[in-house]
């Protein structure tokens, strides 16, 4: 983890991130920021809340692939 003063360790920052567990923390801040659930979340892009949640605690990363492959957008629309 990158450990710059200038980057506020309440909001999300992708240069933070080295490990699953790094990812899961950044995945967290940013969900939480947002307000929104894992079952928003995994909605919003077509997979399943399971899997969402794996990502949330650290289980396992998601596949690399483009953005515009996933079948939702996120943030949803307002």
């Amino acid at each position: 983890m990158t450990s710059d003063p200038a980057l506020p360790p309440d909001r999300p920052e992708p240069r933070r991130i080295a490990t699953k567990t790094d990812f899961a923390r950044e995945l967290t801040l940013a969900k939480d920021r947002a307000g929104v659930t894992v079952r928003e979340i995994a909605a919003a892009v077509g997979a399943p809340a399971s899997t969402v949640g794996g990502y949330l605690s650290g289980k396992h990363l998601p596949a690399l692939r483009p953005a515009d492959q996933f079948p939702g957008s996120w943030p949803p629309a307002a």
